[in-house]
């Protein structure tokens, strides 16, 4: 009896009085009974529900309304909107755009305005205010050098009546130059050239005319350059048909096409002999 009692005060002792003094230490629980005691104890967030089933995970994104797509193209076209810019289609060949209005990224531009005044160092805001949207456009005519930290765009306002005229313009020059590419070789001249370049072509040409060649002379004015005086394009006429005269055989196989002080083309070909 003696015994026993000893034996359960020795138990008593060693794991049922420790876990009276310190019933925190979860080493005397059983594995069970501590994994049990810790999910009570101890405070986890509450989880959300899935607002998602199993069965809906598997089920295709629905399609969006028209409705829907319609609000949202509303909205980009909003007047409210920061910045509306279309972008320009990028056409395989076509020579870059300039920038326009709002796709001009730089804060700061100078501004050459209506009556061509030069302004310097400008917001880019202020101007597009002073734009009638129907009928101008602010067009980035100039970059900025990318070694001077300080350097802004040029920029200045062009009438969308003018952008269409010099559009057509080029097109019709394009067609022109595309005409005379495909006769033969092409010398192309301006009203204004110096005597040594005009000196320099006329040379070529007849160099051409002489290898029995189709030869076309494009005589155009340039940008950027002076304008020829009337008696300037009468001697470099006279001066051109006396050139290429000058060869045996050569004759006009064509009807010069355009105008004077405008973009006129003479074709020219050197006859075979029989």
């Amino acid at each position: 009896m003696s015994h026993c009692q000893s034996l359960r005060i020795a138990l008593y002792r060693v794991f049922v009085r420790p876990a009276l003094l310190n019933p925190t230490i979860p080493c005397l629980l059983p594995s069970s009974a501590y994994q049990s005691y810790s999910n009570s104890t101890l405070q986890r967030p509450p989880v959300e529900p899935s607002t998602q089933n199993s069965t809906s995970s598997n089920e295709p994104p629905k399609k969006r309304s028209y409705k829907d797509r319609a609000a949202d193209k509303e909205a980009a076209r909003s007047p409210f909107a920061t910045e509306r810019i279309t972008p320009v289609p990028n056409i395989k060949g076509a020579p870059r755009r300039p920038p326009q209005d709002h796709q001009i990224r730089s804060e700061y531009i100078d501004f050459i305005d209506r009556e061509g005044v030069f302004n310097g160092h400008v917001l880019r805001n202020d101007v597009l205010k002073l734009l009638d949207p129907r009928t101008e456009h602010l067009v980035q005519v100039d970059f900025p050098d990318p070694d001077d930290p300080r350097a802004v765009p040029r920029c200045k306002i062009v009438t969308k009546a003018y952008m269409r005229e010099t559009e057509r313009t080029k097109k019709e020059m394009d067609k022109e130059r595309l005409k005379v590419e495909r006769s033969g070789k092409i010398v192309e001249l301006n009203w204004a050239i110096a005597p040594a370049d005009l000196e320099m072509k006329l040379n070529k040409a007849v160099s051409f005319l002489e290898e029995g060649r189709k030869v076309d002379i494009m005589i155009a004015p340039k940008k950027r350059k002076r304008v020829a005086t009337k008696d300037e394009m009468d001697e470099l006429l006279k001066k051109m048909l006396e050139t290429v005269e000058s060869v045996e055989g050569v004759t006009q196989i064509a009807r010069t096409d355009g105008k004077v002080g405008g973009t006129m083309t003479f074709f020219f070909e050197k006859k075979k002999k029989p």
